[in-house]
């Protein structure tokens, strides 16, 4: 049995009817105590009397919390209240998520972009240089500039005996 929308002295009444003197008063007083909300039951436990001084406390307990507006379930019924979702929030969140895809995706590009171009400066500054000393012949006498450079050097150091090649019709100056 529960309380409901009776009061508990009616609660009371009915538990004792419906246990027809199969319980002794002491322990029909502590089923019903354990019936009624917190707040009531360790008054009525706390309080020394009879069952009756018992069940009008109990009364009073419950119609001072029913005049101000607190149902049968008292306190223990708690409604949650949740926020609506912001949406300003949940979109600086996925820009957030955006930006680090990103930022993982740039700096993997950028790694790869690094290690290839790595590679091909070395090999392009290897075929320069090859290309370089086949195309003039060292001599103990052409400067640095003539020999790495060529006909396209802008500098030269004396002494310096590079003579450049003739041009035709053909050749770009």
């Amino acid at each position: 049995m529960d309380l409901g929308d009776k009061r508990p002295s009616e609660l009371y009444a009915d538990m004792r009817h419906a246990a027809n003197n199969a319980l002794s008063e002491a322990v029909l007083q502590d089923l019903w105590a354990s019936r009624l909300p917190a707040h009531a039951q360790s008054a009525v436990i706390a309080f020394r009397g009879t069952v009756a001084e018992k069940m009008a406390v109990a009364d009073a307990i419950m119609d001072s919390l029913n005049l101000r507006g607190m149902n049968a379930g008292g306190p223990s019924r708690v409604h949650t209240v949740t926020a609506p979702p912001n949406p300003e929030i949940a979109e600086l969140r996925q820009m957030v998520r955006d930006l680090a895809r990103s930022v993982a995706k740039l700096s993997t590009e950028q790694s790869h972009r690094r290690s290839g171009s790595r590679s091909r400066h070395r090999y392009n500054s290897r075929s320069r240089d090859r290309q370089t000393t086949t195309t003039v012949e060292p001599s103990a006498t052409v400067c640095y500039y003539h020999r790495r450079w060529g006909q396209e050097a802008r500098k030269c150091y004396p002494p310096c005996s590079y003579t450049p090649t003739p041009t035709g019709p053909n050749t770009k100056q």
